[in-house]
């Protein structure tokens, strides 16, 4: 009863082809599968394609990368990191211990 329900669908349109029912068709009638297949991946994608524009996403638009000059300015116009390790220096050679 299942096989019929699931071939009623299938005809009406109200199911997609499931690569069982198409193994099935292949054998009880010698349509290859992969070609089944194939079309019904066509049907989706065309159906999936008519309502595209309804479908609210901008496309991504990377940010602008800066030159070669842009990044050697900003490597070198940045303040010295205040790490522990240089904290600890700079503490000795006020004390004058360097």
């Amino acid at each position: 009863m299942g096989r019929v329900i699931d071939r009623h669908w299938l005809l009406n349109e109200n199911s997609d082809l499931s690569p069982d029912m198409a193994l099935r068709i292949e054998k009880a009638f010698g349509l290859e599968m992969d070609h089944l297949l194939r079309m019904q991946l066509a049907y989706d994608v065309a159906k999936t394609r008519e309502h595209a524009r309804r479908i609210p996403i901008k496309r991504y638009a990377p940010a602008e990368r800066p030159t070669l000059a842009e990044m050697h300015n900003r490597l070198h116009t940045r303040k010295a990191v205040t790490t522990p390790v240089n904290t600890a220096r700079l503490v000795r050679e006020e004390r004058g211990s360097l």
